[in-house]
């Protein structure tokens, strides 16, 4: 699968980070299928816990409570890095700077959303 994604798989993807936010954690299969789903091109490596987003790992993080998963700032930082875009955010809290550089990569993307 390549990274060749149409403009309906990017807001695809935009729309699942949106919907999965910053504060939850995702089991590694339930991931792999979503993000499948928006054309990015992941594999599941479960004998080292993590993602392969693009050949890029992204393990598995410790939350305070619960059980370890995936974290969707990690997935957007690597899809963001990726394409070679500099998207920063001063924002303070997780949520905010989260949803600002979703709005910023929906903005390079030329894509009409609100995110903040």
């Amino acid at each position: 699968m390549t990274w060749d994604l149409t403009i309906e798989q990017k807001d695809k993807f935009l729309e699942l980070m949106h919907d999965m936010g910053a504060h939850s954690m995702f089991y590694l299969n339930d991931m792999k299928k979503r993000l499948s789903e928006c054309g990015i091109p992941v594999t599941e490596d479960s004998e080292n816990d993590c993602l392969l987003i693009g050949g890029v790992k992204v393990h598995l993080a410790e939350p305070e409570w619960g059980k370890a998963g995936i974290y969707p700032p990690h997935v957007l930082s690597v899809v963001i890095e990726h394409f070679g875009i500099d998207i920063t955010s001063e924002m303070t809290g997780k949520g905010f700077r989260f949803n600002d550089r979703l709005q910023q990569l929906a903005s390079h993307w030329g894509l009409d959303k609100t995110y903040i």
